[in-house]
């Protein structure tokens, strides 16, 4: 489970974001560590 300060329901957010990557964006996106994806999750927020 992912927190963000300004959404009650991280974790719809995270599904959210990571439904809408294709298999290799996910696989890249797991190998990162819990900082660096919750900067691409704030940084997809910002686009929404």
């Amino acid at each position: 489970m992912v927190e963000t300060k300004n959404k009650k329901e991280p974790s719809d957010v995270y599904d959210r974001f990571t439904q809408e990557l294709d298999e290799k964006q996910r696989r890249e996106f797991e190998k990162l560590t819990q900082k660096q994806k919750l900067a691409v999750i704030k940084d997809y927020l910002r686009k929404y």
